[in-house]
């Protein structure tokens, strides 16, 4: 059965012009957020959720493929595909 309910946006982050390849949850911070855009965009985005602002801004020179936020540490570590093929922290 269909929803008649209208979708309402929480926060829509708008500044990213490419499809988004990673994603990922601060564990210390639930009101932040990183995403990367892939090889188009090849830069990592910081977002506070509650405001809708973008903290932080990264040139990565690559495609992200994937981020996990460390469970002990403030960090967040990223894996790159094209074309610097890295690990970074």
């Amino acid at each position: 059965m269909a929803s008649n309910l209208a979708t309402q946006w929480l926060q829509r982050l708008e500044d990213h012009t490419s499809a988004v390849k990673a994603l990922a949850c601060c564990l210390f911070r639930g009101n932040l957020l990183a995403f990367d855009g892939g090889g188009v965009n090849k830069c990592t985005r910081l977002w506070n959720t509650h405001m809708g602002a973008c903290l932080n801004s990264v040139d990565t020179s690559s495609q992200v493929c994937t981020f996990l936020w460390s469970k002990h540490e403030h960090e967040l570590h990223s894996a790159h595909r094209f074309s610097e093929n890295q690990l970074t922290l």
